[in-house]
């Protein structure tokens, strides 16, 4: 058996993306996660922005990871849907 759609790296990204922003990390932070250089880090507000987001990166990863953690010890009222599998 092999999942319905074929897994990417970006699938990841979107996840951590959806997540954080769920869990009330700043749209500005998740983009500093990602490396992204869209919304509040792009054109003329990206060439004066310069912050690196270190701290804020730090305690938007950390909170991630207690969520993660809590997802994988069940300790969350989150929903896991399992992916979907379809017969080779």
């Amino acid at each position: 058996m092999k999942p319905e759609s074929p897994f990417v790296i970006h699938d990841l990204r979107r996840t951590v993306s959806t997540g954080m922003n769920a869990l009330g990390v700043a749209p500005a932070t998740v983009e500093a996660v990602l490396n992204h250089t869209s919304g509040s880090r792009n054109g003329v507000a990206g060439i004066y922005n310069r912050h690196a987001y270190h701290n804020e990166k730090r305690a938007a990863l950390a909170r991630w990871a207690d969520h993660v953690i809590g997802l994988v010890e069940g300790q969350t009222g989150a929903k896991i849907v399992p992916m979907k599998w379809k017969r080779s």
